[in-house]
Formats: structure tokens, C-alpha cells, sequence
């Protein structure tokens, strides 16, 4: 065994006789038929007490123990937490999507946030379309004009009236 082992038992068996000789204290007294007073079995427990504490006093000092450290006692209050802690950190995300317009535009109103959840095919800006009707509705008169010109160039060439190196 070894030496701590020893100082550890030997300190277990001196708390354990102080102990049992403040019950055999007290209960001398009860045998005795004095019944005693409050303040007189106050006094004894704190015999009994003083008695341990000096066991354990003397049975310290042969165990290290470790630095105190301050402590400052204060009651509870009620107020505001100010203290917080700073770190410095790399973020990087799971996945990165690029984006792909369909088309072009000045953009009307953002329909998302950064940060949001979206789904493949989800609409995140809607753009100003005044001018994608505009352009809508010229080429359906172009094409309206073009499908017509084809028309008479279909029939002249049809009649023999232009040759096959004009209607091509």
C-alpha cells in the first residue's frame, strides 16, 4: 500500500472515533437520567463538533490540498447581463446555386430574401414588362406582315407569275 492509502485510512479511523466518542458522550448523559436542557445539549453537540473539526484539523495537514481561490460574495440582483463573448470565425455554405435569368429587365419587385429556402423553377424577381409587351406586340405585326407577304409570294408562284429563283 502506499503512503496515501495509509494517511486516507488512518484519517477515516480518527473521524470515525470522534464520532463515535460524541455519541458515547451524549448518551452517557441520557443514561445518566439527566435529562438535559436545550442549551445544555446545544453546548454538547458543539463539543461533539469542535471535537470533529479538531480531528479533522490535524488530519488535514498531511494531505496537499489545492490553492484557494478569491471569491467575491455579492446577494442576487435584478439587471441587465452586459458581459458576452466575441469570437472570430470562417463561414462557408453547404452548396452555392448559380442563377440564371431567362431574360433581361429592370427588376419591379424581390420576391425572396437572402437566406430563404427556394425551390428549382420558384419565381424570385418580377421584372418590369412594359416593354417585353411592347416588343411582344411588334413582333406579332411583323409576323402578321411577314406570313402575309409569304401568302401573295405563295400564290404569285403558284399562278407562274414570278419564277422559282424569286419565290426561293
Amino acid at each position: 500500500m502506499t503512503n496515501l492509502h495509509i494517511r486516507l485510512k488512518r484519517s477515516v479511523l480518527m473521524i470515525c472515533m470522534a464520532v463515535a466518542c460524541a455519541a458515547w458522550t451524549g448518551c452517557d448523559s441520557v443514561a445518566d437520567g439527566d435529562e438535559t436542557s436545550p442549551s445544555n445539549a446545544d453546548s454538547n453537540t458543539a463539543h461533539a463538533d469542535s471535537a470533529l473539526t479538531d480531528t479533522m484539523a490535524t488530519d488535514s495537514t498531511d494531505v496537499d490540498l489545492p490553492d484557494s481561490v478569491p471569491v467575491e460574495i455579492a446577494s442576487a440582483q435584478r439587471g441587465d447581463i452586459s458581459s458576452y463573448l466575441m469570437f472570430s470565425s470562417t463561414i462557408a455554405t453547404e452548396a452555392a446555386v448559380e442563377i440564371h435569368p431567362e431574360t433581361s429587365g429592370r427588376v419591379e419587385a424581390v420576391l425572396v430574401e437572402e437566406g430563404d429556402h427556394v425551390e428549382a423553377g420558384q419565381i424570385l424577381v418580377k421584372l418590369d414588362d412594359e416593354q417585353v409587351l411592347i416588343e411582344e406586340r411588334e413582333s406579332e405585326v411583323e409576323l402578321n406582315h411577314l406570313e402575309g407577304g409569304y401568302k401573295r409570294t405563295e400564290e404569285m408562284f403558284r399562278r407562274r407569275l414570278i419564277s422559282t429563283q424569286a419565290y426561293e
